[in-house]
């Protein structure tokens, strides 16, 4: 049987390479590299006939993004721009995001898009929208019929 290190070597594309250092943590971090955009995260939920949408976009003025409501999809659009700054120091890191964003949800039915309201506090826009309860159909009483006898005729 292989040891782990004979294996590591006969899988590895460039060379002797242990597995571990391709894990969930090192793709994350490779993803980061080549993203663009930014993404705000986001939390939809209903409670006490509301559905609700929060979106977390710190670093945001209420001026830098739009919320639209058309053929029962809302949609938050905005962007995060990049704002130069120079150290006179060797060392700079920034680990922020910069770019357009855009977030979607497909609302229940029966949604009026004009009650639609949003507000934005300390970094956080909550959008919501009242639920009007369907009103349950009527019931019914339902007849329960025998079926038909065939009458066969002889000719």
């Amino acid at each position: 049987m292989a040891t782990y290190k004979e294996l590591a070597r006969a899988t590895a594309p460039l060379g002797f390479l242990e597995p571990r250092l391709f894990g969930p943590r090192w793709l994350k971090e490779f993803d980061r590299f080549f993203e663009t955009d930014f993404v705000p995260e986001m939390e939809v939920f209903e409670k006490n006939h509301l559905f609700t949408v929060r979106l977390d976009v710190p670093g945001l003025k209420r001026e830098e993004f739009a919320v639209h409501v058309a053929e029962g999809v809302l949609t938050v659009e905005g962007e995060r721009k990049h704002e130069t700054e120079e150290e006179e120091s060797r060392w700079y890191r920034r680990e922020r995001t910069y770019g357009r964003f855009f977030r979607t949800v497909t609302l229940p039915e029966g949604v009026n898009p004009k009650e639609v309201k949003a507000l934005f506090k300390n970094g956080v826009l909550e959008v919501t929208v009242p639920l009007h309860a369907a009103a349950p159909p009527a019931p019914h009483k339902v007849e329960v019929h025998e079926p038909e006898e065939k009458v066969t005729v002889a000719a």
